[in-house]
């Protein structure tokens, strides 16, 4: 029970009065209005909850009411006198219609026209930062003019239905308003200046325009009837923050892991691995995979570079590798603006990688429109000459690298190199690896017309043409490979086709890789396609034709090559070196040693889970007499008892592989017959620097061996750093990884033997026969290079690069270039090869109307004399 003092009675007597002699005065129902007004401060006063009512207190309930003399008089009825579902304005509320225009076009027009035309446009995007990253931040920016133009109605029309919901949705509005604002401040002095020059400068100052129209519809929304009745401002404002900071929510972590899988301490590095696999955003991980400068950021992620310290992008791919277990540049490259694509560079659109050694990222409109493969056998020699023709084609509007790492047959070196130039095919000129870079650059600086092939590690290559023409514009290119088969016996040995390891161009739709391999004897393919055909057209002629899809071909496709059983051994011409000398190679057997220990060290990446159920099934083949010891390279080295203990669980992510070989390597050399058996999917990355490793293989150079075996494709770049160390081995799964293990153990085991070439110069006196198989010449060669390529005298090295020059292979000190013209190689210093000494699957139109012509000249004559 409320106790009223005089005063208050007083006041609360005399307001009733007056308002009944006003309402009397209208002709309303006085009484029946009266009688609502007392109800209504009676629950004004229980509400709240005074027990002494004070003339201070029925002061205020009475301007809450807002019924003075001025409004009463337009009372004709009891539900317009009252408060409740309409409420209308004191006459100091009022819109002016200079007010009205005001806030109509700086708190309406101007913001929905600065969202048009960042949404058409992507200026800001396209210069400074995205202010509007996803569809969720349009959907709250364009409520600003929205809010601005339903509260502005509201209030011209003097009465509002629901006054909490005006209240909200100025409330909402200010805090949008607002949070644009702050972001957009390091910009306003410009945007003034902006101003005088076609008036763009109103577009960046929108966001503080609309935030002081919304401040002052509040003010006009505090002349309303029930001021207490509208919401509190600061707290939808903060909601709107917190709105904010919930979208940014896994960015913000991603930037805390990345922050942590850069620290020094390895503790740190895991957890920060950990964290971002289990919350952090891949799309925003993917995003700092690509050069800071070269991609524009939205705005938290502004305000996080400048909290966060900055990750080098190179590192952060190997981050994402650990996360996700796919390299970034297998994925297609997000949209650096949003989803407007008006960027200023869009991945998908400018090569981060032209001219430089790494492959980079997949660019849009470069496609690979031809595939061809042939390959001929010689039984005899035990090699195989292979050919592939590529042809690049650019739908882009700007000139295109085409860059790809191939994977070349085991032991195999390219030893041709052309371009097709205005429909002529152009031979390369060989030369040392710097040589020929440098000689590429400057054509690619002019934008001229070279292709340059290096290697990129054991048995790959990297291929470089530029510039593919813009427009549909095509560049095609021919790579010729000299390899020796893999021997099984003496009567048979495998044959594996060249493949992508990694690419920066897409395949064609409905594209097919044409291979066509022709041998004197059988061939029978090891890899099952529906698409092979076998013929056997004529008496020494054996065809193996075939059409691989992509997925195929990146698996890699062998062909078992039938040869007799002789010769064993064989002379060739050593056409580029000294005349006095052949090369004798011989094919030998012998017995493998069976290793005393052997460290197994698997990769715990995400793609080898699919392998467990192989390496457990191989793995009962293991000879058991040998001491074995298992280690999987996950975030942390685990050792195992067994490859029974695998699990699919354990493989996630990428996994860094080299400190599984450093420990697995002080493991095996305990022992001095000990091999590190590595088994691993493709390692994109050189996670850890492998000095540590190197070391030990320098420093032990017999002992302990590894063997590499890679299950599917994909770049190996520990493999690439370990090149040339006489300690490494790389073993081929040729399409069937446990056949190929199991084929190791038997060789540990004795139930195999291994067969091999052995390969020497001879004098070329006193022989009879001498085989036209150049391509035994060449190989020789690469082994003489490779041998010279890793002593550490300076002259073996510049011996190195002169026979491989003189062979005209590529190898680890050497390279190839196709230049436009004869200047450009005069130049650069560089001679092309002729045609006439290249290697060649089918012989030239040329050199086939020559045969024809001699051919009719003879029987021509024949008949003559007779």
């Amino acid at each position: 029970m409320q106790e009223w003092t005089d005063k208050a009675k007083e006041i609360l007597k005399d307001y009733l009065d007056n308002a009944r002699a006003n309402l009397e005065s209208s002709g309303a129902d006085a009484d029946e209005v009266i009688e609502d007004l007392r109800r209504h401060i009676d629950e004004e006063i229980i509400g709240a909850k005074l027990e002494i009512v004070t003339k201070e207190d029925i002061g205020k309930v009475i301007a809450n009411l807002r019924i003075a003399e001025p409004e009463t008089k337009n009372c004709q009825t009891k539900s317009n006198c009252l408060p409740g579902k309409s409420n209308k304005f004191k006459s100091s509320t009022k819109f002016s219609t200079t007010f009205f225009v005001f806030a109509m076009i700086f708190g309406v027009v101007l913001p929905a026209i600065t969202i048009m035309v960042e949404v058409i446009s992507g200026m800001c995007a396209s210069a400074i930062f995205d202010p509007i990253p996803s569809y969720f931040h349009l959907i709250l920016i364009s409520f600003v003019p929205v809010g601005n133009l339903f509260v502005c109605l509201a209030i011209k029309k003097e009465r509002i239905n629901n006054i909490k919901v005006i209240s909200v949705i100025n409330s909402c509005t200010i805090g949008i308003s607002l949070f644009y604002s702050i972001i957009f401040i390091p910009i306003m002095p410009f945007a003034a200046i902006g101003i005088l020059f076609m008036g763009f400068g109103f577009l960046p100052l929108s966001p503080l325009t609309s935030l002081i129209v919304a401040f002052l519809l509040r003010k006009k929304l505090r002349g309303m009837l029930q001021p207490k009745k509208l919401s509190r401002c600061w707290q939808i404002v903060l909601a709107i923050c917190l709105i904010f900071i919930l979208l940014e929510l896994p960015k913000i972590i991603t930037y805390t892991g990345v922050q942590m899988a850069a620290g020094e301490k390895q503790s740190t590095r895991i957890n920060g691995i950990k964290l971002l696999r289990k919350a952090g955003n891949n799309d925003t991980l993917l995003r700092a995979c690509y050069p800071q400068g070269q991609r524009v950021p939205d705005v938290s992620t502004l305000i996080l570079n400048l909290i966060f310290k900055r990750v080098p992008a190179k590192e952060v791919r190997g981050i994402y590798y650990k996360v996700t277990g796919t390299p970034y540049n297998a994925v297609k490259p997000p949209g650096f603006v949003g989803f407007r694509g008006g960027a200023r560079i869009n991945a998908n659109e400018f090569d981060f990688g032209q001219g430089g050694d790494e492959v980079s990222a997949r660019i849009r409109g470069l496609a690979l429109k031809q595939s061809r493969i042939d390959s001929i056998v010689n039984p005899e020699s035990a090699t195989y000459y292979t050919e592939w023709i590529m042809e690049f084609k650019n739908d882009s509007r700007l000139q295109r690298e085409a860059r790809t790492q191939v994977t070349l047959p085991p032991n195999g070196v390219v030893s041709r190199l052309t371009l097709w130039i205005d429909g002529e095919e152009r031979e390369a000129a060989y030369a040392g690896r710097a040589k020929v870079k440098e000689a590429y650059k400057k054509v690619v600086q002019r934008r001229r017309d070279p292709v340059l092939v290096t290697t990129c590690g054991p048995d790959q290559i990297l291929v470089q043409c530029f510039p593919v023409p813009p427009n549909g514009g095509t560049m095609k290119i021919k790579i010729g490979i000299t390899s020796p088969l893999i021997l099984e016996s003496y009567t048979s040995g495998l044959l594996q086709l060249p493949n992508f390891t990694e690419r920066n161009f897409n395949i064609k739709n409905g594209l097919d890789h044409s291979v066509w391999i022709e041998s004197k004897e059988r061939l029978l393919p090891v890899t099952n396609n529906s698409e092979n055909i076998i013929e056997h057209p004529a008496t020494n002629l054996f065809a193996l034709r075939t059409k691989l899809t992509e997925n195929q071909f990146e698996n890699g496709f062998a062909v078992m090559a039938e040869r007799l059983s002789e010769p064993k051994e064989i002379l060739v011409d050593n056409f580029a070196g000294e005349t006095n000398q052949i090369v004798l190679q011989k094919i030998k057997e012998r017995n493998v040693v069976c290793p005393e220990k052997v460290v197994l060290i698997i990769d715990g990446s995400r793609r080898m889970k699919k392998n467990v159920e192989i390496i457990k099934s191989a793995f009962k083949q293991f000879p058991n007499n040998v001491d074995f010891s298992v280690l999987l390279a996950s975030d942390n080295v685990k050792k195992m008892k067994s490859v029974d203990e695998l699990s699919e669980s354990y493989f996630v992510g990428g996994c860094d592989n080299i400190p599984a070989l450093v420990e697995g390597w002080n493991i095996a050399s305990e022992k001095t017959n000990s091999i590190v058996l590595w088994l691993h999917g493709t390692q994109p990355f050189e996670l850890m620097d492998a000095e540590n490793l190197i070391q030990n293989l320098e420093r032990r150079p017999k002992n302990p061996k590894i063997y590499d075996f890679q299950f599917g494709g994909g770049p190996n770049k520990i493999a690439a750093k370990l090149n040339g160390l006489p300690q490494i081995k790389l073993l081929r799964s040729f399409g069937n990884s446990k056949a190929e293990l199991e084929k190791l153990f038997d060789l540990w085991r004795g139930t195999k033997k291994q067969f091999y070439f052995d390969r020497e110069l001879i004098p070329s006196r006193n022989v009879d026969k001498i085989n036209e198989d150049s391509h035994v010449a060449r190989l020789w060669a690469n082994e003489k290079v490779s041998k010279l390529a890793n002593s550490r005298n300076g002259k073996d090295k510049i011996k190195a690069v002169e026979i491989a020059s003189d062979y005209h292979l590529v190898t680890p000190v050497s390279g190839a270039v196709v230049l436009e013209n004869t200047e450009q190689y005069i130049e650069a210093g560089l001679e092309p090869v002729s045609e006439e000494t290249s290697p060649q699957v089918i012989p030239e139109p040329g050199i086939m109307l020559i045969i024809g012509l001699l051919a009719t000249c003879c029987i021509m004559r024949r008949r003559t004399s007779a």
